[in-house]
């Protein structure tokens, strides 16, 4: 019994869940968090918010940030997200729910000088 509760505290451990609408991806190159609010997405306009790190948790503040947004369930061309630096490695947009289905968001970020960041986030806008 104390060898099994040994083990039990010596286990790994894992990141906690990340909050409502945050979406995070890090690797050694760096990481892209990706907010949405209003959280839960509703049809309608939303505010997504993303942020770049350096590899050393720094944000960058140079980086080219492009979003785009998809319905893999519907196969419909969807409006590109523009994205406006506020400083300090964040960069805000504006995007508009069409349809309450499964989103898919692209998210390449451009750092001057080092490796190029990029992932995918996926979520359902609800009924």
């Amino acid at each position: 019994m104390l060898v099994s509760c040994l083990l039990a505290s010596c286990a790994k451990k894992t990141l906690p869940l990340p909050k409502p609408g945050r979406f995070i991806e890090k690797n050694r190159h760096g990481a892209i968090v990706m907010s949405i609010k209003p959280w839960p997405p509703k049809t309608g306009e939303a505010q997504v918010k993303v942020r770049v790190f350096s590899r050393h948790n720094n944000p960058v503040k140079d980086a080219s940030v492009k979003v785009r947004f998809s319905m893999p369930s519907m196969g419909m061309p969807v409006p590109k997200v523009n994205l406006t630096s506020s400083g300090n490695g964040v960069y805000q947009g504006e995007i508009k729910f069409t349809f309450a289905t499964k989103w898919r968001t692209d998210i390449s970020a451009k750092i001057p000088h080092h490796r190029s960041l990029s992932t995918e986030f996926s979520f359902r806008v609800p009924y």
